[in-house]
């Protein structure tokens, strides 16, 4: 419940390199020396080496960092980590992380049909973690970098990320209304809950501006307790 996988690039730019992103939603400093990166999908492993992340941060792991720097221009907080990585597929793969115990911490089976849409070419295009109160097995948990921030974050705060409370009203909603065109604002629309028994079900519809129905999102779907 510490470390967690918050973004992969799969399928960079000529000339460019994969990484993947790892981050520390615990209050410690943890030392990574010995941790695991591994594809199960080919059975690739390599080991992180001496490298410490502090509470609440975010590192990216990549063979060539200063690529990412380049061509991503990162937040000036970015960590950024050399590291040999397995090999990842363009198209579909797995990217896990296990501690020097042999312990999976986290796992993610990726696919090029999670990006956005609408985008016309992904390559260069990373997939970020939307929150880590959500399994990262949820396809819908993952969604492209946004245009905004040049596709991808790497080593810092994912341009998608969300963090989900839930309040004494029962129900509550990110905003308002949101605009789903991956511009960096308002893409994501995060409803949280929180219940005081189980055996609730829920109708969820969506609406456009001028109020017509567009969407059925769910009919007497059966919720857990949060």
């Amino acid at each position: 419940g510490d470390i967690f996988i918050s973004e992969i690039l799969f399928d960079p730019y000529p000339g460019g390199e994969d990484f993947v992103e790892i981050y520390n939603r615990s209050d410690k400093n943890l030392d990574l020396s010995g941790l695991q990166i591994r594809n199960d999908q080919n059975e690739e492993i390599e080991i992180v080496e001496d490298v410490t992340i502090p509470p609440g941060a975010y590192i990216a792991f990549s063979e060539d960092t200063d690529f990412l720097l380049q061509e991503y221009k990162p937040d000036a907080s970015a960590n950024l980590e050399i590291q040999e990585l397995p090999a990842f597929n363009n198209d579909e793969g797995n990217v896990m992380i296990i501690s020097q115990e042999g312990i999976v911490l986290d796992s993610f089976d990726y696919s090029e049909d999670q990006h956005f849409q609408l985008i016309d070419d992904i390559e260069g295009v990373s997939l970020e973690r939307i929150s880590f109160d959500i399994d990262a097995g949820d396809t819908d948990n993952w969604q492209s970098a946004a245009e905004s921030v040049r596709f991808a974050t790497p080593g810092y705060q994912n341009s998608n990320g969300i963090i989900t409370v839930a309040n004494s009203q029962n129900f509550s909603l990110l905003t308002e209304s949101f605009s789903p065109n991956q511009d960096g604002e308002d893409d994501l629309m995060i409803l949280s809950y929180a219940l005081q028994k189980s055996g609730f079900v829920i109708n969820l519809n969506v609406f456009d501006a001028a109020g017509h129905k567009i969407k059925a999102l769910s009919n007497n779907e059966l919720l857990g307790n949060q």
